[in-house]
Parts: structure tokens; C-alpha cells; sequence
């Protein structure tokens, strides 16, 4: 049985992929998100896009200029992310970022995979 909300690879990408300009006709119908939270074979993980940092200190924090960030947590919801990884974009996450032996695109879009949380 399929508990995962996502039926296709694009919503997620779309969803995600921030400096990416898209063609979708609903594009301006769906919601952008800096971090998503989910559950594959009980362990949990997060992605968020964090806000990178000019020279001057700066924050940028337009989605163009920002690291992805992956963590996981033993127990979920005691806020004690453990950080296991830093991407350039979002491309990168989804082919370097492996998951018990797969890929994380292959992951995000596995019948078993229950989104727990956007934001």
C-alpha cells in the first residue's frame, strides 16, 4: 500500500528546487518549501534549504543562493537533528545523497516513504 503523497517526481521537485524556473502550468497553484520531513523504513530525515552567507556576513535567503542541508534524528521531535550532509543544490541531494544504499531520489518517491512535515 502506497502511503507516500507524492505520485510524481515533479511535484516533489518543484516543491524544492528553489532558482529553478518551471514550466508547469499550475506552478502558481502550488506551495514552495524550504525543508520537508520524512519517514523511510522508521528512521526519520530532514532536507532543508538554509540560508548561505556572503562575505560581509551577510544572510542570503532568496533560494538562490543557499545550502541543502540533510540531517536525521533517532527520536523525532526531540529537536536534536543530527546534520549528516551539505549539497549545493538540490540535483545534488538527489543523486549524492544515499539512504540505506539508494539514492535520495529514489527514496522520496518510494511507496513506504511518509511525508511528515513541510515548511
Amino acid at each position: 500500500m502506497r502511503i507516500n503523497e507524492y505520485e510524481k517526481f515533479e511535484d516533489f521537485y518543484y516543491e524544492y528546487a528553489y532558482g529553478k524556473a518551471f514550466a508547469w502550468e499550475d506552478t502558481n497553484k502550488r506551495a514552495r518549501y524550504y525543508g520537508i520531513e520524512f519517514r523511510y523504513n522508521d528512521k526519520v530525515y530532514r532536507l532543508s534549504n538554509e540560508p548561505s552567507f556572503e562575505e560581509d556576513g551577510v544572510s542570503v535567503r532568496n533560494g538562490q543562493i543557499g545550502d541543502y542541508k540533510t540531517y536525521t534524528i533517532d527520536r523525532y521531535l526531540i529537536d536534536e537533528w543530527e546534520l549528516i550532509g551539505s549539497y549545493k543544490n538540490l540535483d545534488e541531494v538527489l543523486d549524492n545523497w544515499i539512504i540505506e544504499g539508494k539514492k535520495f531520489r529514489e527514496v522520496i518517491m518510494a511507496d513506504e516513504t511518509e511525508i511528515l512535515a513541510k515548511d
